[in-house]
């Protein structure tokens, strides 16, 4: 299958100074890891703060063509409501439906995951990047 060689090198090519870069963001806000709160409303000052960082990053990635290999129309990065919806999208409504499915009964959102076709898929692109990423990183030149 051609999809097991490309995404492992499209992780590689996200460069080191936009992981930095996210990095300090998080660390703008006093994070140390980008993770909405479910639990509040979307439009806690802590979710809020989370939207801020994601949108930022995201933009600042697209605009300096981190994600070029992807192909993406970059005419789209400068649309903060299209990228608002999206995240709202994303986060408060499809994550939202995933966390209170596993509220309800724990451990189905994990068990059908691990199920499904795209989740062993995922998981088996995981471990070969995994094995890959370090050694790659190692011997890059900044």
């Amino acid at each position: 299958m051609k999809s097991r060689g490309k995404l492992p090198r499209h992780i590689l090519l996200v460069e080191e100074h936009i992981l930095e870069y996210i990095q300090a963001c998080l660390a703008k806000f006093g994070l140390i890891r980008w993770c909405p709160d479910l639990r509040q409303s979307a439009y806690s000052l802590y979710n809020c703060a989370c939207q801020i960082i994601a949108l930022d990053t995201f933009k600042q990635a697209v605009i300096s063509h981190a994600y070029m290999h992807l192909k993406p129309n970059t005419a789209y990065a400068s649309d903060m409501l299209l990228l608002t919806k999206l995240y709202n999208h994303f986060v408060h409504h499809f994550m939202l439906s995933r966390y209170k499915a596993d509220v309800r009964n724990p451990g189905s959102v994990e068990r059908a995951d691990k199920m499904s076709p795209q989740y062993r898929s995922r998981l088996r692109v995981c471990y070969n990047s995994c094995s890959t990423i370090p050694s790659n990183r190692s011997h890059s030149t900044t």
